[in-house]
């Protein structure tokens, strides 16, 4: 794993949407969804190599349109970064 990255959206539906789009799009892996304190805030996490993570994030951002509320991609995180 070289990088790691996080897409927040509105909502479970967007993250679901943008989750299985991120999957088919670049040969990455998803390390799970999670909700965040409150704001019905939802936050993907997948990992990769960093070419990889970054265009996934990207197809995210896309597909999720309005829903859309951050995203951060790290490449080569610190060891218990996750």
């Amino acid at each position: 794993m070289d990088a790691i990255g996080y897409l927040e959206t509105t909502g479970l539906p967007s993250a679901i949407v943008a989750a299985d789009k991120m999957l088919k799009t670049a040969a990455i892996g998803l390390t799970g969804l999670e909700n965040t304190k409150g704001g019905g805030w939802v936050t993907v996490g997948i990992h990769g190599d960093v070419a990889a993570v970054s265009v996934a994030i990207e197809v995210g951002q896309q597909i999720v349109g309005d829903a859309y509320v951050s995203s951060v991609v790290l490449g080569n995180p610190a060891p218990g970064v996750r």
